[in-house]
């Protein structure tokens, strides 16, 4: 009778258990996507959303490929959908232009010359946005939205369209991603150390600001996470269970890596290796398989179409028409209506020989002289094969050889210095300064015990080569400009986190709970505060800008690391909210780092030098004693050369610049002279 009752019990407390688990990971996807819009509403687009954004509705609307080929199309596809049902401007394709108004016929040059200038895409996207109507410039006195300065009175219906409510609207777009994302982390990780595993491990990721931040963004760092981690999962899985709707995952994973970022590349050595360590047909069969349907849904994102633009003799036209107006870049090797797939793959050849016998930037004369006597080799070669054969589309092989060339050399700042080729302890620096403590002591003690735990070791082997494979690309890399970069491996290492479980549950029962709690609470409080000086500074108002206490937090994270890091143009809305609390109406002086239009937030201001480089530039001529107010990238000065970085130094110290405040990631002084 004992025993039926023991029975019994046991069969009413199992389905319970089950539910609460389920309500748990509910609560915390909940708690993901919550905190990923209040991330969305609280914040203005960052650097590269503009683009991002425009270019999606181009291809979406228009089926035209011309703009940011240096990612290719899926995630910003997505993205623009909801703009399809909004009616933007302009809903055809720029060629004909209504009179009176001057931003249209700003997009539809831009838009002409995208195929020859790259940097038209920047333009083209801030028109798209941040245009002003024909009506406004004529109030204002202006023949041009690049005219405009920031003094003027402009107002929200003074634009074409409505950029918040776009891109907001784009952005909701790309949280799902990020909650998938966090699915997979936990159902792997409950699949290998069970329900208390799958918790911690989604609870890490669901705190983890980085991740919550770069999910409420229109960029490409967590919807290529989640294509990596669904691919090795999903292989993974249907290795280790025999499973075919796993099979179709991992081929749909893998073929959507491939069409969102061209990092997707780290998945062929890695695959292959994880098909060796199986040594069965059924590996090596599905890599057959992903191999094709990546190639085919490579030709169906582009239409099943080799040129970029719809109509090439018409493109070409264009051109020829718009060099009239505006210069072209002429660049060799390039036929009319296409990429400068040659000019791009010579490039950056020269630049890498360049530095491989300088260890330096080539100055003006010495980049000329590299770029005339070097020729296509090696990958180069392939691409420019694979683009004369047609067996890709045309977008598709230049933003390969584009997205190499911009590697090569890109400034970034590191803890006080400065580089164009990168620093070896970058990512490393980055992971570091940017991972909650708590985190980073977790994910130690979870490599720990999966190292020295044999069992342990063979089951997550899948996760931690992922982890080496992708590591050894990216610190070799040149491009060093944000942690974002490294967020592939995060639910990797979250996976791995998942052994803590097991050795917490051969505690004794009385130690279990409380251990668990107090394991919870720390990760939970990590992720939403930052412990300095001055207290708990709370790390929710923005997680992109997220530095934890070994960085100084958010307030002095600036010294250390900057960019997307930090600074990524994401603050006008605080410092709109900073202003107003002050009750500060006359203009400000700015310095703004970003593609956002700070007129679009009312934020009436004189433009100083190097600042925001869609309105005229005012230098320090116009300077007026009040407030300065320049993001930390400016501040540090990371984008700029040493020269420019000097002048800044000396107007600050001329004018007695003293703290007065900081709206986010913004830093704001007051002048006290001239």
């Amino acid at each position: 009778m004992h025993r039926q009752r023991g029975g019994h019990s046991l069969l009413f407390f199992a389905p319970l258990t089950k539910l609460v688990e389920t309500t748990c990971v509910a609560l915390l996807l909940a708690t993901f996507v919550v905190s990923a819009g209040m991330q969305i509403a609280s914040t203005s687009p960052v650097y590269d959303e503009p683009v991002h954004v425009a270019a999606g509705y181009t291809y979406a609307r228009w089926g035209d490929y011309r703009l940011n080929p240096e990612h290719p199309p899926l995630l910003k596809m997505i993205a623009a959908l909801p703009l399809l049902f909004r009616g933007v401007t302009p809903a055809e394709p720029p060629e004909l232009v209504p009179a009176g108004e001057p931003s249209l016929a700003e997009l539809a040059g831009e838009w002409k010359a995208a195929l020859a200038d790259p940097s038209a895409e920047w333009t083209f996207a801030h028109s798209f946005l941040y245009g002003l109507r024909g009506s406004a410039l004529a109030r204002l006195g202006r023949g041009s939205t690049f005219q405009v300065h920031g003094t003027d009175p402009v107002e929200r219906g003074d634009y074409l369209n409505d950029a918040g409510a776009l891109v907001n609207a784009a952005r909701w777009m790309v949280v799902p991603f990020g909650a998938l994302l966090a699915l997979l982390v936990y159902l792997w990780s409950r699949e290998l150390f069970g329900a208390a595993g799958g918790l911690l491990s989604l609870t890490l990721f669901v705190f983890e600001p980085s991740l919550v931040a770069h999910s409420a963004l229109v960029t490409t760092d967590v919807p290529i996470a989640l294509c990596l981690f669904g691919s090795v999962y999903f292989f993974w899985r249907r290795t280790a269970t025999q499973s075919w709707p796993a099979a179709a995952a991992f081929v749909l994973f893998t073929a959507a890596a491939f069409l969102v970022k061209f990092t997707a590349a780290v998945l062929i050595p890695l695959l292959l290796v994880l098909a060796l360590l199986r040594r069965t047909r059924i590996a090596f069969a599905l890599l057959v398989l992903a191999a094709l349907v990546t190639y085919g849904g490579i030709w169906a994102a582009y239409g099943f179409r080799y040129a970029a633009a719809t109509d090439v003799a018409a493109a070409a036209a264009d051109e020829q028409s718009l060099g009239a107006q505006r210069p072209l870049p002429g660049l060799p090797d390039r036929a009319a209506g296409h990429f400068p797939l040659q000019y791009s793959l010579r490039r950056q050849a020269a630049d890498a020989r360049f530095f491989a016998e300088h260890g330096r930037t080539p100055a003006d004369g010495e980049s000329q002289a590299a770029f005339q006597y070097t020729s296509i080799r090696g990958l180069g070669g392939i691409l420019l094969r694979i683009d004369r054969l047609h067996l890709l589309p045309e977008a598709y092989t230049y933003g390969v050889a584009f997205a190499r060339e911009r590697a090569v050399f890109r400034s970034s700042y590191l803890r006080g210095e400065y580089s164009d080729t990168g620093f070896p302890s970058f990512f490393w620096w980055t992971f570091l300064l940017k991972t909650p403590l708590v985190t980073i002591a977790l994910i130690a003690c979870g490599i720990g015990v999966v190292l020295l735990t044999r069992t342990h070791r063979v089951a997550t082997r899948f996760a931690w080569i992922a982890v080496l494979a992708y590591l050894f690309v990216a610190v070799r890399s040149n491009l060093n400009i944000g942690h974002r970069h490294l967020l592939p491996i995060l639910p990797f290492l979250f996976v791995l986190c998942g052994a803590l479980a097991v050795r917490w549950a051969r505690f004794a029962p009385a130690v279990r709970r409380p251990v668990a709690v107090l394991v919870l609470l720390l990760v939970v409080l990590s992720g939403l505060f930052v412990l300095t000086g001055s207290g708990p500074v709370s790390a929710v108002r923005d997680r992109l800008a997220y530095i934890n206490e070994l960085g100084g937090g958010p307030a002095e994270g600036y010294r250390s690391l900057v960019d997307s890091n930090l600074d990524w143009g994401q603050d006008l809305p605080k410092l709109r909210a900073w202003l107003d609390a002050h009750h500060v109406s006359e203009p400000i002086n700015l310095c703004y780092f970003g593609t956002a239009d700070p007129r679009f937030y009312g934020i009436r201001h004189r433009n100083l030098f190097l600042g925001y480089e869609y309105e005229p530039d005012d230098g320090f001529a116009a300077i007026a004693p009040g407030l300065l107010a320049i993001s930390a990238t400016n501040r540090a000065g990371s984008a700029w050369d040493a020269q420019a970085r000097d002048e800044w130094r000396k107007f600050l110290d001329s004018t007695a610049a003293q703290p007065a405040g900081r709206a986010g990631s913004i830093l704001i002084y007051r002048l006290t002279k001239r």
